[in-house]
């Protein structure tokens, strides 16, 4: 995941793209738990496309991804940011999660 960057994140699917298809074929096999874990962060389910693209700018240097959590979710939310899955992810893009204000 190290090679990809969030393309965009819509209310049920994230677009993450890949610079090369040998990144996103290995991906590609984790992406159930990858479904599981965005679904759990978000409090509802999120479908994953993989695309590749240009490579995109270093998340890591600056531009945060973000999530927005519905209110009916903020105690699942509490829960799931804890989880180490979710922390991977987050970590991985520089994410974080918010309630919608």
């Amino acid at each position: 995941m190290e090679r990809a960057h969030l393309k965009s994140a819509a209310a049920s699917e994230w677009v993450i793209g890949f610079a090369d298809a040998f990144a996103m074929s290995s991906v590609q096999r984790s992406q159930a738990f990858l479904e599981e874990t965005a679904a759990a962060a978000a409090g509802r389910p999120i479908k994953i496309r993989f695309i590749q693209s240009v490579l995109a700018p270093d998340r890591r240097e600056g531009n945060d991804a973000t999530v927005v959590v519905l209110p009916l979710a903020e105690e699942k939310t509490r829960a799931a940011v804890q989880d180490v899955r979710v922390q991977k992810v987050l970590d991985v893009f520089k994410g974080r999660v918010r309630n919608e204000d």
